[in-house]
């Protein structure tokens, strides 16, 4: 049998065992990679899961919400527009003559930025003080535009504008 060279022989058992070494350093490497993987994605999972618990909660609360505010927006517009028409109506309007006020004042009140139902108001107490006066419709809704453009040109707010308005409609109901 051939003899093997001490030195060569010592470096094959150490290559085989440094060999060992690197598997097992690797095998545990691996394992724990994998651990935290699963870690990962068990992570993972729990925050989409949680995520979409919360948008699914999220889009439930909007839509309550907006069922909420749409609901009670709408009681007040339909309330406003009612008092609107009631205060034409007890101007003496009806057919043509209120389609044409109404819309008229709706214009005033989106130009000078002043509430709807304050130049209705506004409209109505002139036209009982204008009766005595023999004033025409059209006088009446100038004398609202031009209300309206006073209050606008001296910058008052809309508040305030209806605060004015208030005032003058009852100056002209009391004589």
């Amino acid at each position: 049998m051939p003899e093997i060279d001490p030195v060569v022989l010592k470096f094959i058992v150490d290559n085989k065992a440094a060999n060992a070494a690197l598997r097992q350093t690797t095998r545990e490497i691996d394992r724990q990679t994998s651990a935290q993987d699963r870690r990962v994605r068990q992570t993972e999972a729990r925050l989409r899961a949680s995520s979409s618990q919360i948008a699914g909660t999220l889009r439930g609360l909007a839509g309550t919400f907006a069922t909420v505010f749409t609901g009670r927006e709408l009681v007040g517009l339909i309330d406003e527009f009612t008092r609107f028409e009631n205060s034409l109506r007890v101007a003496g309007l009806q057919g043509q003559a209120f389609a044409e006020v109404q819309e008229r004042l709706r214009d005033i009140g989106a130009r000078y930025g002043v509430s709807v139902n304050s130049l209705a108001d506004l409209f109505g107490k002139a036209t009982s003080a204008g009766q005595e006066l023999g004033a025409s419709q059209e006088q009446l809704l100038g004398l609202t535009e031009a209300t309206s453009q006073a209050l606008l040109a001296t910058g008052t707010s809309t508040q305030q504008a209806s605060g004015a308005i208030l005032g003058l409609t009852q100056a002209l109901s009391s004589g």
